[in-house]
């Protein structure tokens, strides 16, 4: 479903919670792996016309456009089905202030497992308001949501003792996508992956991994820096267990 990120995050994060307590490694790392920036997130949609269903609503990577809906998030690139999948219409099926749950619910009643945290809250949408808010206000709230939400995970993980190391390949990830700007500039993918990796959280208790870019190369030499970039991971890890 273009890039749906935070998805992802979460069945990799899912895997480790579900290993019994006693069978865990004390050393816990997610690696994550991207080209590009989130621009797509999984939730419990309510529509006015139909009855609640999970899928995938996504943006894109430009400053502006239309939110397509909804997808399935257990495949890539595939329409839901029939009647949820609203295309460039999702606008309209969305006319509702309870259209976007409170908390990231794509997989059951997450409020327990994943609290508000204080800088990376995971409400998706919530300030959602259909009577003064266009579908250019939803490209961007749904966009901006995609990639909270993705960083809200990560540091969820690292407040539960997981190291989050990430591995970018790819030009998208050095250029500003989305509609949202900071200092006159539109964020990169990579600013993201540093901060899922590499930031504490507020309270100092997140565990900080680290982030290696692969460059943007011909395919023969990005061949060679994943190469690197594998290695370079992989001692970072091991370094841990000494």
């Amino acid at each position: 479903n273009y890039t749906n990120s935070s998805e992802g995050f979460w069945r990799g994060l899912n895997e480790l919670r579900e290993i019994p307590p006693d069978n865990r490694s004390d050393l816990r790392v997610i690696v994550f792996f991207t080209d590009g920036a989130p621009n797509t997130f999984t939730s419990v949609f309510n529509f006015i016309s139909d009855a609640p269903h999970t899928g995938s609503i996504r943006s894109s990577d430009g400053s502006s456009g239309t939110p397509y809906g909804l997808w399935k998030p257990n495949f890539i690139n595939e329409r839901s089905d029939s009647p949820y999948y609203y295309g460039t219409g999702i606008y309209s099926q969305l006319q509702t202030t309870q259209a976007f749950p409170q908390y990231y619910n794509a997989h059951g009643d997450d409020g327990d497992n994943f609290p508000v945290l204080s800088s990376h809250p995971l409400r998706p949408v919530t300030q959602w308001d259909p009577s003064v808010d266009t579908s250019q206000d939803l490209y961007v709230k749904v966009n901006r949501v995609a990639r909270n939400l993705l960083e809200a995970i990560a540091a969820k993980s690292r407040q539960e003792g997981i190291f989050v190391f990430t591995l970018g390949l790819g030009s998208r990830l050095t250029m500003g996508t989305g509609p949202q700007m900071e200092n006159g500039e539109r964020e990169r993918g990579e600013d993201l992956l540093v901060r899922m990796a590499n930031l504490n959280d507020a309270d100092g208790t997140g565990t900080p991994g680290e982030y290696c870019y692969a460059g943007a190369e011909t395919q023969e030499q990005a061949e060679v820096n994943l190469f690197n970039c594998y290695d370079r991971l992989s001692s970072a890890i091991l370094r841990l267990t000494m």
